[in-house]
C-alpha cells in the first residue's frame, strides 16, 4: 500500500511594489519539509498607486491582484478557504527589534502548556498597549501590522523549548512591524473586496531574514541585508542570528530606470527593457558604455545612502562583513561592483572589506519550483513571506508570529 504524503494549503502570497504586483501559491510537504510553488503570477501599476510603500489606489491594487492570481493559474483552488499573506517595506515603514520581561510567580515550577499560552496572552496585551511614535519625520498615525518572537530566553539562557523548564524571568526578544494607519486600511479595503481575508502582514526584511536563518547551519549568524526596490532601498543588520533593525530611503530601481529613459529619450518601459538588456551584457559595446557613465554618478548617490543607512543602524555595534543583495535592481550592473570595489566602508570602520554575494532564488534547495520562472532576486522579498507563510502551520512552542 502507498502512503499519502501530508501536503497542506496554504496561503496566496502576495508582494504589492510600487510598480507590480507578484503573487505566489504554493503548498508545503511535510514529508520532505519542501515548499512547492504551483504558481507565480504578476502585474504591473500606474505610478503613483503605491507611494513610499503605501496603498493610494486600492482599486488598481484590487485588479492588479485578480490578474496576478488568474496569471498564476489558481483558480482551481477554493477561494473559501484562501488567505493573504503580504509584505510591506518602504520609508513609510518602522520596523524595530524590542523586549519584554516576564516574571514568574513561582520560579521553581515547571512551566505547562496552560501557564505559557497566558503568558503569551499577557505579552501581546503589553504589545498592544504601549504607544509607539515613529522616529521618522512623517508624523503619520501608526499601527502595529507584525510582531513576531524572534528569541525566547529563560534567566539569561536561550531556549527553543519552553515547556517543562524552570526559571524566574522569561525574557522575549520581539520584532515589530509598525505601518501607517492609512495603508493598513487600505489592505482591509482590498481583503473585503477580494472577500479573502489577510492572515498577517509581515514587513519583507523580516521574511527574508527569517528565510536565511531559518535555513543556515550558525545560528549566530551576522550579516547585512539590502533590498533594491523600486522606489527605495532597505537596509537591515541581521547580528547573532536575529534581526536588528530596517532602515530605508528613497532610492531605488526606478531612478536608474528613469535616467535611461532621460538620457535616450525613450518611455519608461523601454528604458526598463534596455536596463535588463546591460545587466545581462547583452548591448553593443558603444551603448553598453554610455550606460555606465550615465548611471555612475547615480549609483555613487546610491552608494552613499547605504552608507548613511548603515552608520544609523550600527552606531553601537561592530559591522557583519557579508551583504547580500536582492530585489529587483540587485542584479544591474555597477551595484555590486560599487559596493565591493568602491571605498564608501572606510567611512565606517577601518577594517571593514565588505563581502557581497546577490541572492538569487536557485540557491534555495527546499524549494520546488514547478513554474520554472523564479530566476531573478527581485523575487526573493515574495518568498521571505512565503517562507513564513510556510513556517505557520508547524508545531512551534515559541508562540505569536503576527
Amino acid at each position: 500500500m502507498f502512503r499519502k504524503k501530508r501536503v497542506i494549503n496554504t496561503p496566496i502570497i502576495v508582494d504589492i511594489g510600487a510598480r507590480e504586483v507578484k503573487l505566489v501559491t504554493f503548498t508545503k510537504d511535510f514529508d520532505t519539509n519542501n515548499v512547492i510553488i504551483h504558481g507565480i503570477g504578476s502585474s504591473r501599476l500606474s505610478s503613483g498607486k503605491i507611494v513610499h510603500g503605501c496603498l493610494t489606489d486600492t482599486y488598481e491594487v484590487i485588479t492588479a491582484i485578480e490578474n496576478a492570481y488568474i496569471e498564476a493559474k489558481a483558480s482551481h483552488q477554493n477561494k473559501k478557504n484562501l488567505t493573504i499573506l503580504t509584505g510591506v517595506s518602504g520609508i513609510m515603514m518602522d520596523a524595530v527589534s524590542s523586549q519584554i520581561e516576564h516574571h514568574r510567580d513561582n520560579p521553581q515550577k515547571k512551566i505547562r502548556k496552560n501557564e505559557w499560552v497566558s503568558t503569551l496572552d499577557k505579552v501581546r496585551c503589553r504589545i498592544d498597549e504601549e504607544e509607539y511614535r515613529s522616529t521618522k519625520e512623517h508624523n503619520a498615525p501608526m499601527d502595529l501590522a507584525q510582531s513576531s518572537i524572534e528569541k525566547i530566553l529563560i534567566d539569561g539562557v536561550p531556549t527553543r523549548d519552553v515547556l517543562h523548564q524552570t526559571g524566574k524571568e522569561i525574557t522575549f526578544q520581539l520584532f515589530n512591524t509598525y505601518v501607517p494607519e492609512t495603508h493598513l486600511d487600505g489592505l482591509y479595503t482590498v481583503s473585503e473586496e477580494l472577500s479573502i481575508p489577510i492572515q498577517g502582514v509581515f514587513h519583507t526584511m523580516y521574511g527574508v531574514s527569517r528565510l536565511i536563518l531559518d535555513h543556515h547551519k550558525d545560528p549566530q549568524l551576522s550579516l547585512i541585508l539590502i533590498d533594491i526596490g523600486e522606489d527605495h532601498t532597505d537596509v537591515a543588520i541581521v547580528l547573532k542570528g536575529g534581526l536588528k533593525e530596517v532602515h530605508s530611503f528613497s532610492i531605488g530601481g526606478m531612478t536608474f530606470t528613469q535616467r535611461i529613459a532621460n538620457t535616450f529619450k525613450i518611455t519608461i518601459e523601454e528604458a526598463e527593457s534596455i536596463k535588463k538588456e546591460y545587466s545581462m551584457a547583452q548591448l553593443p559595446r558603444n551603448i553598453s558604455n554610455k550606460i555606465t557613465d550615465v548611471l555612475t554618478d547615480d549609483i555613487k548617490v546610491w552608494l552613499q545612502g547605504v552608507e548613511c543607512s548603515l552608520e544609523n543602524l550600527a552606531s553601537d555595534v561592530q559591522l557583519p562583513e557579508r551583504i547580500i543583495l536582492f530585489g529587483g535592481g540587485a542584479s544591474l550592473i555597477g551595484i555590486k561592483e560599487g559596493i565591493e570595489f568602491g571605498n564608501w566602508y572606510k567611512n565606517l570602520s577601518e577594517s571593514y572589506k565588505p563581502y557581497v554575494n546577490v541572492f538569487y532564488p536557485k540557491s534555495l534547495p527546499h524549494i520546488v519550483d514547478e513554474t520554472e520562472e523564479l530566476n531573478d532576486p527581485k523575487y526573493i522579498p515574495l518568498l521571505g513571506i512565503l517562507h513564513i507563510g510556510s513556517q505557520m502551520h508547524n508545531d512551534n512552542t515559541l508562540g505569536f508570529n503576527n
